[in-house]
């Protein structure tokens, strides 16, 4: 419905109303929170826009127009860079968060790119995308720091795992999970799944121990 619900620790056991936070046009595709918790940015179809929200007061605090429905969004460790992904733009996007300003781009991706993950040192970024690949990139040079890898199938969903060295993808029709190490090159690990549906997420417990997947069928 182009809305955006809030929860606080206070009313998460049904004892109050969420936050309803309302200025999308289409259904939201992607959120991210800034690590402090401070800033919370959203994007979605049909307005071409991110928005920026202050978390305390529910308030809009700034827009970053995309030119294209929203297909990913992942904020730097340190709050300081957004990166964006929109439908027919090969090019990943990198938002300034202080002035709301582009900070660069990185072309890549044939197609869409339709996943991101950032690194906990915040100078990597991990991108998936519909052509099927998984990249890694240098912000610093703004380069890949290798060739990608293939996935099988459109990137649903990367994570990293809490030291930044494991990094999984779950992949859409076939519903494939791949898990790469990034100390090392080399071929993706797959995961046997049991299922030929598409792949939805793919998480790491807290500890790194263990991978969850979840798939259409």
């Amino acid at each position: 419905d182009g809305t955006i619900r809030l929860w606080s620790r206070s009313n998460r056991a049904g004892q109050g109303d969420p936050v309803r936070l309302e200025g999308h046009s289409g259904p939201l595709r992607a959120l991210a929170f800034s690590a402090d918790g401070t800033l919370l940015a959203s994007g979605s179809d049909g307005d071409h826009r991110i928005l920026l929200w202050n978390v305390a007061t529910g308030h809009q605090r700034k827009q970053l127009d995309v030119g294209g429905d929203v297909t990913a969004i992942v904020i730097s460790p340190d709050s300081t860079l957004l990166a964006s992904a929109s439908e027919g733009k090969e090019s990943i996007e990198l938002w300034n968060l202080s002035t709301s300003k582009k900070h660069g781009e990185l072309p890549g991706h044939d197609i869409n790119t339709t996943a991101l993950a950032f690194k906990s040192d915040g100078k990597t970024l991990v991108s998936g995308g519909s052509d099927q690949a998984v990249r890694v990139w240098d912000l610093g040079s703004s380069k890949e720091t290798g060739e990608p890898t293939g996935t099988g199938g459109t990137v649903a969903q990367l994570a990293l795992d809490p030291a930044g060295t494991m990094l999984a993808s779950a992949s859409r029709w076939p519903g494939a999970v791949q898990l790469r190490d990034l100390r090392r090159i080399g071929s993706p690990r797959d995961l046997p799944t049991g299922t030929p549906g598409g792949g939805n997420s793919v998480a790491f417990s807290p500890d790194g121990k263990m991978l969850a997947f979840t798939a259409d069928e």
